[in-house]
């Protein structure tokens, strides 16, 4: 498949967001698939985000674009970036890595073009249905937002807990949601016979 991924918190800025879209990246370009990664750049770390960029072209070939992130206005700009990277090319699926790349889809519509999956990692819902801020309920985000999760293929949650939370708040989204937990890069971490360990192990588990 030939996936595209949005997300505005990428390495080398830290955060769970970020650290999820490099591996999801990482982990379907090793299985076979074609990867570009639409993020934002930041100004005070240029010379990192190229030493990065470099290392994930040359060791998984994914291509990493990158656009300048504008204070108060990334997602309507970021969203356009998008919706015009997504009308010039060929995309199977857009994968929307974090809570501002939800925004941007909703605020631009970006699930016109292709099949559409989104992660929940944490405190979005709340912060989306429950605890908006004027502006964002002056902008009619909430309402932007609902009509974006109810167009979505598919919503992933990190855990049982996470996904309890969404069919609290959104119950008639149930069917749409999937969990799939955090991973390892078993070979970043794991040697030798421990890595065939864990393997035959993971085998024994799909198996039951």
């Amino acid at each position: 498949m030939n996936v595209l991924v949005l997300t505005v918190e990428f390495p080398p800025n830290v955060g769970g967001a970020g650290s999820y879209a490099y591996n999801l990246a990482a982990g379907l370009s090793k299985i076979g698939h074609k990867v570009t990664i639409l993020t934002c750049k930041n100004r005070g770390n240029l010379q990192d985000e190229k030493t990065i960029d470099n290392y994930i072209k040359s060791n998984y070939g994914i291509r990493i674009i990158r656009k300048p992130f504008i204070p108060k206005f990334y997602i309507w700009f970021l969203g356009h970036c998008c919706k015009r990277l997504l009308e010039q090319n060929s995309f199977d699926i857009l994968i929307l890595a974090d809570a501002h790349a939800q925004k941007c889809a909703a605020f631009t519509d970006l699930t016109t073009y292709q099949p559409t999956w989104t992660t929940f990692h944490g405190t979005e819902l709340v912060n989306y249905f429950e605890k908006n801020t004027y502006f964002f309920s002056l902008m009619q985000g909430k309402k932007k937002l609902y009509k974006l999760f109810h167009k979505i293929d598919g919503i992933i949650a990190v855990s049982e807990a996470m996904k309890s939370a969404i069919i609290k708040v959104v119950p008639e989204f149930d069917n749409k949601i999937h969990i799939i937990h955090h991973g390892i890069d078993t070979e970043f971490y794991v040697k030798g016979d421990q890595k065939h360990k864990i393997e035959t192990l993971f085998k024994i588990i799909t198996t039951c």
